[in-house]
């Protein structure tokens, strides 16, 4: 098995770290892609709830840039959304 890669002070990281890190290259991210849809494909329901999640079809979620301008935003349940959704919901309001 490979080294554990390092940080700059020394320090091993942390397997969030490293995830992330591999996760950044292109290549390895496509795989994954392509075998999470494989997986689906071959009648895996973990896999294809991923997918579907991931995409933003879960059932009772909804797509913060597909709510609906005449409705008051005190009527909505924001309270799960990031503050990059909420931004920008604000934004297509203005």
């Amino acid at each position: 098995m490979g080294r554990t890669k390092k940080k700059s002070g020394g320090e091993r990281m942390t397997l969030r770290e490293e995830l992330i890190t591999l996760l950044s290259g292109e290549e390895l991210q496509n795989k994954m892609c392509r075998a999470l849809i494989e997986a689906a494909i071959d009648g895996k329901p973990k896999a294809w709830e991923t997918v579907r999640d991931t995409i933003g079809e879960k059932p009772g979620s909804e797509d913060p840039r597909m709510v609906r301008k005449d409705v008051p935003l005190a009527e909505l349940d924001m309270s799960g959304l990031t503050d990059e959704q909420l931004r920008e919901i604000l934004a297509q309001r203005e």
